[in-house]
């Protein structure tokens, strides 16, 4: 890849993280070029990449390195979806889990915009509380900490995409907190018991 001001391959800021954003203008050329560093035959257009690249692990099923883009039926919030994921491979992220965020969030909270708003960005107020709606109201069989992820999955693509008035509304919004994680303890034999059974076992 020749390098440039937006792609620097050498020096300092080659070690920073290509961050792609809708206050930059990245063009079609560039972004395949980019993709193709973890895909060998998907195109940016296609709606299902297969990141082969990612993990080219024999044990790994080809499926699970799949970032589906299917469910999004509007073109222009698709591109947006497309460019966040590209920047979740750049930084080295699973490409199952940023399938997975596009799936169960962004496709999601797609569905509530109408359908003539060609950004994200253009999204009234009552798409992002009725994907607050979705995720937190009524009964669910998800994981309160699973939606909480998916909230914050939406909040980070607003963020890192430029969409400042999103991402500053989101945090307006008063959330749950996910039950704190406990530790199973080990279960374990004590000694006198394993003592017995290895009596027993040698009698045997």
């Amino acid at each position: 890849m020749p390098d440039s001001l937006l792609f620097p391959t050498s020096g300092s800021a080659a070690l920073e993280p290509v961050v792609l954003s809708n206050t930059v203008s990245v063009t079609d050329e560039q972004a395949a070029r980019m993709l193709s560093d973890y895909c060998s035959a998907s195109s940016f257009s296609d709606d299902v990449w297969q990141a082969d690249k990612v993990k080219p692990d024999k044990n790994v099923k080809p499926s699970s390195r799949n970032i589906y883009f299917t469910g999004i039926s509007n073109e222009h919030l698709k591109k947006e979806a497309k460019r966040w994921a590209l920047t979740r491979l750049v930084k080295g992220r699973d490409p199952a889990a940023i399938s997975s965020d596009i799936c169960m969030s962004i496709k999601h909270c797609a569905d509530f915009i109408p359908d003539d708003c060609k950004s994200f960005a253009e999204a009234p107020p009552e798409a992002l509380a009725s994907f607050y709606a979705y995720l937190f109201s009524g009964e669910r069989k998800t994981s309160l900490r699973k939606r909480l992820h998916y909230w914050h999955a939406l909040e980070a693509f607003a963020r890192e995409s430029g969409f400042t008035d999103i991402s500053s509304a989101m945090q307006r919004f008063v959330l749950e907190r996910a039950p704190a994680y406990v530790k199973k303890e080990d279960k374990y034999i004590p000694d006198e018991v394993a003592g017995q059974l290895d009596v027993i076992f040698m009698k045997d």
